[in-house]
Parts: C-alpha cells; sequence; structure tokens
C-alpha cells in the first residue's frame, strides 16, 4: 500500500472514532488502566520505534512484533500530591517462531484514606479502592509489512467499605502498526471499553502516531534520534496530539543511555460544544525521561529508567526496571 494512501486513512480512523466512539453512558471505573505504564511510552505517547518495551501490549499489541525475543517488564507508578496510593504493573512479550508473538500483562492500583460523606456533608466513614487487571495478548506480522495484534483483558474493582462495591470488566483491544522501512513507523491502536453493568461502560479510547527515526551524527556508534506525533481520542468526546523526542547513544562499550521528552497536549478535534465555553485543556503536560540499557552477560540486557510527567491534576514519577533476552 502507497504511503499516500496510508497516511489519509490515519487520519479518517482518528476523526471517525471521535465522532463515533461515544457511549450513552460512561464510567471512571478502571480509570487507573489508562495511565502510562513505562518511561518511554509516558515521555513519548505511545512509541514504538523508540520504546523497546515489554510494556507496549497496554497500548499496541501489534508492537510486540518489533521488540527483542523475550522481554520482561516492572514498573511502579507514584503520584503527586501524594495519595495512599499503589501502582504497578508487569508486562512479558516472547516471539513464537519469526512471525508470531504472545504477551501477558498486569496492573494493580490500590487507593487508601478515602474520606465519605453523606448528602448532609456529614462524615460517614473509610474508604479504599483496589482494581487489578489481566491482559494475554497475541500478534503477528504475516501481512507484512503489517502488524496486528489483540488483546483479551479482564478486570476487577473493589471499594471496601460497611456497603462494599465491586465490579468486573471484560473488553478487547486491537492495533495494527504499518512499517515499510526501519526509519518510518504508522501505529494505531483501539482500547476497548470494558463492558460492565447495563449500558455502563469504561472509558474507551483510540490512539496513533507516526514516528520517525532522523539520521543521527552518532549513528555509525548506534546513536539514535527519533521524532513521533502521536493522536489520542478519548471516549469519543475529543482528540488530543502531541510530540515526543527519543535520542539514544552509546556511553561506554555495553552501555547506552537515552532520553525521552513530550511535549504538552493540545486539542486537536472535539465533539463536545462545552468544551470551548469551558477553556478545556487538555490534562496531558510536559514530560521527560530517560534511563541505561546494561548489557549484563548472557545475551541478557538489563533496562532502567525513570520519567517525570507534569500533569493537569497529579504529577507522576514512574520507575520501571526491564530484562532483554
Amino acid at each position: 500500500m502507497k504511503l499516500s494512501r496510508v497516511v489519509p486513512m490515519i487520519l479518517i480512523i482518528v476523526m471517525v472514532s471521535a465522532d463515533c466512539a461515544g457511549q450513552d453512558k460512561t464510567s471512571g471505573l478502571f480509570a487507573a488502566f489508562n495511565r502510562h505504564a513505562s518511561a518511554s511510552q509516558a515521555a513519548l505517547g505511545a512509541s514504538l520505534l523508540s520504546s523497546g518495551s515489554a510494556a507496549v501490549i497496554f497500548f499496541n499489541p501489534a508492537g510486540m512484533q518489533y521488540l527483542e525475543n523475550t522481554q520482561a517488564s516492572f514498573t511502579y507508578l507514584k503520584l503527586n500530591p501524594d495519595l495512599d496510593q499503589k501502582f504497578m504493573t508487569f508486562a512479558l512479550s516472547k516471539h513464537l517462531g519469526s512471525n508470531f508473538s504472545i504477551g501477558l500483562g498486569g496492573m494493580s492500583h490500590s487507593v487508601g484514606g478515602i474520606e465519605g460523606y453523606n448528602s448532609s456533608a456529614e462524615f460517614t466513614q473509610m474508604y479504599k479502592v483496589n482494581e487489578w487487571l489481566g491482559m494475554l495478548a497475541l500478534s503477528t506480522d504475516m501481512i507484512a509489512p503489517f502488524g496486528i495484534g489483540v488483546n483479551i483483558k479482564a478486570a476487577s474493582l473493589k471499594i471496601a467499605g460497611s456497603e462494599g462495591i465491586s465490579a468486573t470488566g471484560f473488553g478487547f483491544d486491537y492495533g495494527i502498526v504499518y512499517q515499510q522501512s526501519q526509519w518510518f513507523l504508522i501505529s494505531v491502536s483501539a482500547q476497548s471499553a470494558f463492558k460492565l453493568n447495563e449500558n455502563e461502560m469504561s472509558l474507551p479510547r483510540i490512539r496513533s502516531s507516526m514516528e520517525f527515526d532522523i539520521p543521527f551524527f552518532w549513528e555509525n556508534r548506534g546513536g539514535t534520534f527519533q521524532l513521533a506525533a502521536t493522536t489520542q481520542t478519548e471516549y469519543g468526546h475529543w482528540t488530543t496530539g502531541f510530540l515526543g523526542l527519543h535520542s539514544s547513544f552509546p556511553i561506554v562499550s555495553g552501555i547506552k543511555g537515552y532520553l525521552n521528552g513530550r511535549t504538552p497536549g493540545q486539542l486537536l478535534l472535539t465533539n463536545s460544544g462545552t468544551l470551548a465555553e469551558q477553556e478545556f485543556e487538555p490534562p496531558d503536560k510536559w514530560g521527560i525521561g530517560g534511563g541505561i540499557t546494561i548489557d549484563i552477560g548472557m545475551d541478557v540486557k538489563m533496562k532502567m529508567e525513570i520519567a517525570y510527567l507534569d500533569e493537569k491534576y497529579f504529577d507522576q514519577l514512574i520507575t520501571t526496571i526491564e530484562f532483554i533476552y
């Protein structure tokens, strides 16, 4: 397929999603799983060329085809202002032959110390929220230059208190990647809603990105410089976009460092006329991250990274450790 046809197709998918993906009734349940799962994707907006992380299964399962043979990633996220919360993820990906990959992922999120009040503004009790998610991902590049993938996900939520609340949800995520050369890639993924109670859903999301690997003056020594233009549609109401940068360079033999950056989000398209009246501002602000990859022997690499995101309601500090084989 010619590039001149692919790019308009991607833009049409994103714009149509803003008009059609909305639901009559949505819920904030499982909102924690919309958070970024690793520093690379956090800073770049789910880029594939530069992230090289097993956590890509949370963003586009087709991206597993572009990873090393086996990778395992572990992430911890901390919010500021500080809450009594814990947010952790893991992701595992493995190639099955040359054309297929399988992945496993999980998230755990808890928030304690939540004060409950009645309609008369009287304190009632303290609450605690616990969320869990499990995910199985499959991908293939049998129809190269396209890679396709799907996630099967299940989640559980419990709110502890005298009148406890519990919910379970199931859903699917779909992804496609187009890569005709090593320096250019297009990614589109649809994060479906969790099906909850009757006529109630969690928040669906659609992402797309165009990524470029730009020639770098240290390229002959393993250096890279990459640019990603990303859009993100939030449950059919609006679409935002931002740019991400990635630069990596060798430090000494067996050790490579890298830096990531993300611009603030910009509102590109909206379905709601009230957003302009409310002077809607995308919650995604600037982000910066970086880390090192170390060859530890036996064909195993260890990657350690950290990212800081300045966002509308919370600042996020994300730390990740990953093993690559």
